[in-house]
């Protein structure tokens, strides 16, 4: 009982209080200031979609047959703003990441999961439709 609580209390007051405050100490600033700081955003956010993304695309090939389904499943399984926010964060704070390259991998990540499920949503519905067609 008291676990419960405990994990409520965590998840509603301090992870959001940890990514306001790690929001409000991104490096804008680093990261629009030259074009590397942009090109290491776009680096970033399609190594996402290939390191988490490539997986669904393949495990899945005989569960999902239609390609937009495994599409859409590959952009979901792509966002990941949480764990880089932490990983960055600790790696600035100990001095072993510049805060340009944490800026990009969070920006990489903010995009993902913004644009991902977006486009994800938009793939489902594209399968749905070839769905309903074929079976009509």
């Amino acid at each position: 009982m008291l676990d419960s609580k405990l994990t409520a209390v965590a998840f509603g007051v301090f992870v959001p209080f940890f990514f306001v405050v790690s929001g409000m100490r991104l490096d804008v600033d680093a990261l629009f200031s030259s074009w590397s700081g942009v090109g290491k955003l776009a680096i970033f956010f399609v190594l996402f979609l290939i390191v988490r993304g490539t997986p669904a695309m393949l495990l899945y090939r005989g569960v999902l047959p239609l390609r937009e389904d495994r599409q859409a499943l590959a952009l979901f399984t792509a966002t990941q703003l949480p764990l880089v926010v932490a990983i960055t964060t600790v790696a600035v704070d100990a001095g072993e990441m510049l805060s340009s390259t944490a800026a990009a991998l969070i920006g990489a990540g903010a995009l993902s999961t913004l644009a991902g499920p977006l486009h994800g949503l938009r793939m489902r519905r594209i399968a749905a439709a070839k769905r309903a067609a074929a079976a009509a």
